[in-house]
């Protein structure tokens, strides 16, 4: 047959797509538009018509997608979703992509053998042979599917059925004129059928070559893929007529294709890092900076990795300083200073992130490290040159100064005040307290300035004491405050920065608020103000006089405690307060407050809590000083004599404007517990050691614990003092004004630890040791209703007449609430069973369970008393139970365990075999001691410090 010039048609002397090295002159015209030796006169040789549309066919239902059973010459199948015409609610109109669907190609190089649109002149792949895709496959992709359908979903591809129509090629040999390529004529997922993608055209040699190549040099479609997949160029060559292809689209690439990624291992790390960098500027933050920089690096598929590394610096205040820094792919990014890991890793990513999304690869590459050694230099230097008058916040705060200096990755003071005011002005979720309001500003904004805030007491002429306080940004002080608490200061403070931040210009914020406005707002008394006087000269008279005058004049407030401590300081009197424990009367335990003004009594104050008696002392020696004469306070008040303060009633001794006394000792818990550590008996050699089953498992970090309880348990008194030793710290325990143990370290903590374990290891080679053990005290109570029950007992033993219940009324809104008297039967059993617990020789409690009424309790816990027990009321669950107990020394509990077999109640002796020695704690307190010059904790793991710079940077 002759093709036939149409829809489709073959040209003069048509032939087959050709090949290379394949003579395609022999085959003649009488295809039309053949593939190789396969022809169609029926369905293929006709005119396409469309079907109609309806639901049946959509496209989407299953059966009609594998139907091939119909009679119809142009069926389909199904009509792709997108087709020619649109399906409407009235109407169907015209589909503006038509012309994109008719120019569809049919199939690619690499055909299967038995698919009916395969190209003769290729050979199939392994996978494609004897059946194409699974079974026989009518069409062939260049990527290869698995032979075994797992997927539980059949494609219509998969199935015996026609996708890509057979097309007409142009032909070569006789040079005939190409035909057109002919239509789809089955069904396809995407496309309808349309002209050939490839027109007829005159062979390049004239017959040698079929009309697949269709002219070495025509040019070539822009848009196509490459000619892998489709061999020769578009059209004719300049020679010959151009073929009657339409101008065809590339198919849409299957999902399962494999996707193009580009090839990372031949690109150069400043490509790697350009890429990284475009793909995080198109990211958006995660959680932190951390998390941004590691996701992005897996998610960008670059092969780049991060090396971070953190190491100690130096000590500065006491404290270690770390230095960290981060490179990408051994391209350095950023470094980073400060006083712990966790802070120092997030500040260097932060940085790094920055420096990421703002910096070129050229300006990332130029970035140095500036190491080390001299970042270390650098922070001594700096150190030095400030070290006069530097407190610890200071020195950490000089640490980060210098490094940011060195690194100069931080931004500048303009750039960085930009971004805080920014920040702060423009955004819309910023907590309610000013406070932190800056510090989220200054965090999330990412300024890089750093910012103090500094709180400093002044007193006023006439002695009123106040804070002022000032927030200092980058070396610019932003704004002050003042108030008469420090809180107050600090809130007033960050509320005028934040409004400085909000409404001044950059030029303001830059020149700093200058000192005098620090005492703006303060609220001046009106209180006479103290004539300046040489107060080393005043009598005592005279300074009694001018106390007596300005309290007079001044407002009685409802606490007066600071008041007249500033006034009284002020005025050269030194106010001392001593608290003692009262004797207690019933339940409840009163506390005695005395204050002395140069030793002259002035007023005393009770009350159950140490607060409430300080304050009722303090406004009993305003009515004082109010209302009498000075003469005759120092003429008829109480003197405070040196013996006072040694009583055994005396808590606490505070004199006021220096430190509190025995900071160091535990000499309060001795008052607390009326034991005096000056009888003569109380030596080192008789003390016993006690110790809880929990420090036992590491004696040696709770080795304070044990030895300050066993002090105060003994009723010894026991002292310890930490100083300055060069570049350590050097601690000794005196256990009755006798040395036991010493030790030297870097930390104050440490040190005092490690003597306390030196002197307690050493104790524990010839004392004796108790253990004292948890038990479950509801396993061990008597229950109310079983002593309810032994009462009652013994009131019909007695013959004695029931006791009538008595209703107790409701009070009244602020009357107490009346107590149940007390059962005398209970109390009578109660103290029966105290009166046999005392008999025993061991060291167990008489516990009574939860639900005793208040009344008879109190009159159990007197019983208690009058026999010189301990008591103690503990709660379970909500419910208050009685323990009762003999008062023993620890010597006599050891006498009382060895004849009970080392055990009895909660206490046993400890076997000394299984406690640790003073050998054992010798290596440790060598290794800090080898540390000394050094400061080198694991030999070398750490950084050498010159002793030079120890004294100067260690600060306290």
């Amino acid at each position: 047959m002759v093709g036939q010039r149409g829809n489709r048609g073959g040209g003069r002397g048509g032939g087959a797509w050709g090949d290379d090295s394949q003579d395609m002159g022999a085959m003649g015209g009488s295809m039309l538009g053949g593939y190789g030796t396969q022809s169609d006169t029926s369905m293929y040789a006709q005119g396409g018509k469309k079907r109609s549309y309806n639901d049946s066919q959509d496209g989407y239902s299953m059966p009609n997608y594998y139907d091939s059973t119909s009679t119809d010459p142009y069926f389909r199948g199904m009509d792709p979703p997108a087709s020619r015409f649109v399906k409407t609610e009235s109407t169907q109109q015209p589909d503006q992509y038509a012309s994109y669907y008719e120019n569809w190609d049919s199939g690619y190089y690499n055909q299967g053998n038995d698919s009916q649109s395969s190209y003769s002149d290729y050979g199939s792949s392994p996978q494609q042979s004897g059946g194409g895709y699974n079974q026989s496959s009518d069409f062939s992709q260049d990527v290869d599917f698995p032979s075994n359908n797992t997927s539980g979903f059949n494609k219509g591809y998969n199935k015996n059925q026609q996708s890509w129509n057979k097309r007409g090629g142009g032909g070569g040999g006789g040079g005939g004129r190409g035909g057109r390529g002919q239509q789809q004529q089955q069904q396809q997922p995407w496309g309808r059928g349309g002209q050939g993608m490839r027109g007829g055209g005159r062979g390049n040699n004239r017959g040698n070559q079929g009309g697949g190549m269709m002219g070495k040099r025509g040019q070539q479609k822009p848009g196509f893929p490459p000619q892998k997949a489709f061999p020769g160029p578009m059209r004719g060559n300049k020679r010959g007529r151009g073929g009657r292809g339409g101008n065809a689209m590339v198919p849409p690439i299957h999902s399962l294709a494999k996707v193009s990624v580009p090839d990372v291992t031949k690109m150069s790390i400043a490509e790697k890092i350009r890429r990284f960098c475009l793909y995080l500027q198109a990211e958006t933050n995660k959680v932190n900076s951390i998390q941004t920089i590691e996701n992005a690096l897996t998610g960008s598929k670059l092969g780049l990795k991060t090396e971070y590394e953190v190491e100690e610096l130096m000590r500065v205040a006491g404290r270690w300083m770390y230095t960290g820094y981060l490179k990408l792919d051994s391209i350095f990014l950023t470094r980073s200073v400060g006083a712990n890991k966790k802070e120092v890793k997030h500040d260097v990513y932060t940085k790094g992130l920055d420096i990421v999304k703002t910096k070129t690869v050229a300006e990332i590459f130029a970035l140095k490290d500036p190491g080390v050694e001299a970042i270390r230099s650098e922070l001594t230097n700096s150190l030095e040159v400030k070290k006069e008058g530097l407190g610890k916040t200071e020195s950490l705060q000089v640490a980060k100064q210098a490094m940011e200096e060195m690194t100069n990755t931080y931004s500048t003071k303009h750039d960085g005040f930009d971004k805080l005011m920014t920040y702060l002005r423009e955004s819309t979720n910023l907590p309610e307290s000013q406070i932190s309001c800056i510090e989220q500003g200054i965090s999330a904004s990412h300024c890089g300035l750093t910012h103090t805030f500094d709180g400093q007491m002044v007193r006023l002429p006439t002695g009123k004491l106040f804070f002022r306080g000032s927030l200092t940004i980058a070396e610019v002080v932003v704004a002050v405050g003042t108030g008469y608490k420090k809180k107050d200061a600090k809130v007033q403070t960050y509320e005028r920065a934040l409004e400085a931040l909000r409404t001044k210009t950059m030029a303001q914020i830059l020149k700093s608020v200058p000192e005098a406005e620090a005492v703006t707002g303060v609220v001046q008394e009106k209180v006479p103000t103290v004539p300046e006087k040489d107060r080393s000269s005043q009598t005592l008279l005279e300074k009694m006089t001018e106390i007596t005058q300005l309290i007079k004049e001044a407002q009685f407030r409802e606490n007066n405690i600071n008041y007249l401590d500033v006034t009284a300081i002020h005025l050269g009197f030194t106010p001392t307060c001593i608290y003692r424990k009262l004797e207690s009367e019933g339940n409840k335990t009163m506390i005695a407050c005395e204050l002395y003004l140069d030793s002259i009594l002035m007023a005393t104050g009770e009350a159950e809590r140490r607060k409430d008696a300080q304050v009722e002392t303090y406004n009993s020696a305003w009515d004082v000083l109010c209302t009498t004469a000075p003469d005759y306070i120092l003429k008829e008040h109480k003197r405070l004599k040196p013996g006072d303060q040694d009583d055994p009633s005396v808590m606490d001794v505070w004199v006021k404007g220096s430190g509190k006394p025995n900071a160091n000792t535990n000499m309060p818990g001795l008052k607390r517990n009326k034991m005096d550590p000056n009888e003569a008996w109380k030596t080192v050699d008789v003390i016993v050691l006690m110790e809880h089953e929990d420090w036992s498992f590491d004696r040696q970090r709770q080795a304070f614990c044990i030895l300050n309880y066993s002090s105060t348990f003994n009723g010894m008194l026991l002292q310890w003092q930490t100083e300055h030793d060069g570049n350590m710290f050097k601690s000794t325990i005196n256990l009755q004004h006798k040395m036991i143990g010493e030790a030297s370290a870097l930390g104050k903590n440490t040190s005092r630890n490690l003597a306390a374990a030196c002197a307690l290891f050493k104790l524990y080679e010839t004392q004796h040791v108790i253990r004292i053990s948890r038990r479950d005290d509801t396993k061990l109570w008597v229950e109310y209703p079983e002593i309810k029950t032994k009462a009652e007992a013994l009131r019909v033993a007695s013959g004695a007449p029931m006791e009538e219940v008595v209703a107790t009324p409701t009070p009244a809104d602020g009357e107490e609430k009346p107590s149940i008297p007390a059962n005398k039967w209970v109390v009578q059993v109660a103290e029966q069973m105290i009166t046999q617990h005392i008999a025993k020789q061991t060291l167990d409690e008489l516990t009574f369970g939860p639900g005793m009424p208040f009344s008879e309790s109190k009159e159990v816990r007197q019983i208690a008393r009058n026999l010189d027990l301990k008591h103690d009321i503990r709660q379970q669950e909500g419910q208050s139970y009685l323990i009762i107990h003999k008062r023993m020394t620890p010597q006599e509990m050891i006498k009382i365990l060895q004849a009970n077999n080392s055990q009895s109640g909660k206490y046993s002796l400890v076997d000394k075999d299984t406690l640790p020695t003073y050998q054992n704690i010798l290596p440790e307190i060598e290794k800090h001691e080898a540390m000394r010059n050094t400061g080198n904790t694991e030999g070398a793991s750490k950084k050498k410090i010159k002793k030079e710079d120890i004294s100067m940077t260690d600060l306290s």
